[in-house]
């Protein structure tokens, strides 16, 4: 018996990799589902709900350790962050980009503060957000653009001190996956924040304001620019915003908790 099967594994073995595939779907029963798997092999968000939907074999093993991937690797966050319907937030794309900001450190996002349910002014914003360093404040403006930034700071004003250092900053486009570190020598403008009754989060010296009644962004002058792009011309204005005046119509804020 064991003989025999050692024979098979052998042989198994040194099949070809079609031959491999044909045995491996000949021991699937449904045919539906063997059509799909080899029309949609590579796309896992197709091939997951139909396997838990026509497998009960696959679907046990999905929740039992798929799902405990996601809670604890690398995909914990994205999780976290589907559950909110209204999140800016929202993609693995979105996460990745962040991730990649933040040297690839794992991480959860917990929401603190968000201006359609909050208040859009800036006194909300710093009531809700003040306290708290590592946070990431991203917008959708009315050129449907989804930009933000992170610091590691805190947003609360310091006197006598109109800008903050952080090593860590950088602002990003969620709509141009686009990453923009603080530049070398410029670390001391990362943040500014001299009157909080006017200004809810800005960066640089103009890379991106967010003042409540007007929006502002001139990339480039504490933030690394695209390549190919000129600190000053009319794309680095409007590269972030959409226009270097702009509003918003969303602004969230998020803690990074790092794991």
């Amino acid at each position: 018996m064991q003989q025999n099967q050692y024979k098979m594994e052998q042989e198994f073995n040194q099949s070809s990799e079609e031959e491999k595939s044909k045995y491996r779907l000949g021991r699937i029963n449904n045919k539906y589902l063997i059509i799909q798997i080899m029309c949609w092999s590579d796309s896992l968000d197709v091939c997951v709900p139909i396997f838990t939907k026509s497998c009960k074999i696959y679907k046990s093993l999905y929740y039992e350790n798929g799902m405990s991937f996601m809670l604890y690797g690398y995909c914990r966050e994205l999780l976290l962050i589907l559950r909110e319907p209204e999140s800016l937030i929202k993609t693995f794309k979105d996460i990745n980009l962040i991730r990649k900001g933040l040297k690839g450190k794992l991480f959860i996002l917990k929401k603190l503060y968000d201006s359609r349910k909050d208040g859009d002014q800036p006194k909300d914003f710093h009531e809700k957000c003040d306290e708290f360093s590592h946070t990431i404040c991203v917008l959708r403006t009315n050129y449907n653009q989804l930009i933000g930034g992170y610091t590691s700071q805190t947003w609360k004003n310091a006197l006598g001190q109109k800008y903050k250092t952080d090593f860590a900053a950088f602002l990003f486009s969620l709509t141009k996956k686009s990453l923009h570190p603080i530049k070398p020598g410029q670390e001391d403008k990362a943040i500014c924040n001299t009157h909080k009754l006017s200004q809810i989060c800005l960066f640089g010296e103009g890379d991106l304001f967010v003042l409540g009644r007007l929006q502002y962004s001139s990339l480039g002058k504490s933030y690394l620019l695209p390549n190919g792009i000129k600190q000053d011309s009319k794309q680095a204005e409007s590269y972030l915003g959409g226009s270097n005046l702009f509003d918003f119509t969303a602004l969230q804020t998020y803690q990074v908790i790092f794991l």
